[in-house]
């Protein structure tokens, strides 16, 4: 099942929207063995409230917004060619 990382609560308690209709679901911290942060993807597995797995789900890696700038065609952002 998706779900995303909406919001890190005291350091302590993660706050997960789980599924398409982005039930709100609290898990605390210690339940991810990899470092969470806000807007994280995941993929996770649930036997009804309990967590029983969470991965980090396999996002494209989204590009630096000004190496995007620099890639258009007009940008005024480019770089120069020494």
């Amino acid at each position: 099942m998706k779900a995303v990382i909406d919001r890190i609560v005291d350091q302590a308690f993660v706050v997960l929207l789980v599924g398409t209709e982005e039930k709100e679901m609290i898990f605390p911290k210690e339940a991810f063995s990899f470092p969470v942060k806000e807007g994280l993807q995941l993929d996770i597995e649930l036997a009804g409230d309990q967590l029983l797995r969470a991965e980090k789900a396999d996002t494209p890696n989204k590009a630096d917004p000004l190496e995007r700038l620099r890639k258009r065609q007009h940008s005024r952002y480019k770089r120069k060619e020494r």
